[in-house]
């Protein structure tokens, strides 16, 4: 009888699940940063497995460095907007009078 391989989802299943010591170590607020990161790798299954390298852990750093960047750039694109709505609330401060006047039509 031959040998069988392990399939991909199974040797990130084996990496993930070596880190529980690591994970039980923890505080009890880093636990839960801890297992936010952990799940990263899981939304890219598909990836890691079509690469079908030996080096699946770093394949699931990167899942993770990808999912972590994706949220920085919400932050920035959030940040930008409010500091542009600030600069538009700026400009409309000499027209406080309009603002109210239209309020006023507005409201019965």
């Amino acid at each position: 009888m031959g040998h069988t391989v392990s399939s991909a989802r199974q040797v990130i299943d084996r990496h993930l699940a070596e880190l529980s010591a690591f994970r039980k170590a923890l505080r009890t607020e880093d636990r839960e940063a801890f297992d936010r990161v952990m799940a990263e790798p899981l939304r890219h299954y598909g990836s890691i497995t079509y690469t079908a390298s030996i080096h699946v852990w770093a394949f699931i750093l990167v899942a993770c460095l990808l999912e972590q960047e994706k949220r920085i750039m919400a932050l920035e694109h959030g940040q930008r907007r409010t500091a542009s709505q600030r600069e538009g609330d700026k400009s409309s401060a000499s027209q406080p009078l309009q603002l109210e006047r239209q309020l006023d039509e507005e409201i019965p």
